[in-house]
């Protein structure tokens, strides 16, 4: 992990607990580029019951969210995430 990341369990709770709202996220992709991302989760629209349900109890550190930009589903890699804007507060690593 890269000194500057946040811990994957607190991500994973500022994430589970947005219970639907925005929420801003940064973090590095696999290739090393850093993305900034406006999401949400709860959405289920265009779901059509297949795939890799990384969510809640997963045991690989991502959680799936829809990009409110792209209008289109993303996987974020909780292990390399740099900032979470939620609530109008910043967390960062």
């Amino acid at each position: 992990m890269h000194k500057s990341e946040m811990s994957r369990d607190k991500v994973e709770e500022l994430i589970d607990g947005s219970k639907g709202r925005t929420f801003g996220i940064t973090f590095v992709k696999k290739d090393g580029t850093h993305r900034r991302m406006v999401a949400r989760t709860g959405v289920y629209r265009y779901v059509k019951g297949t795939g890799a349900g990384f969510g809640k109890g997963a045991i690989k550190p991502l959680r799936t969210v829809f990009d409110m930009t792209k209008g289109a589903y993303r996987t974020i890699p909780t292990d390399r995430v740099l900032e979470v804007r939620f609530g109008g507060r910043t967390y960062r690593a």
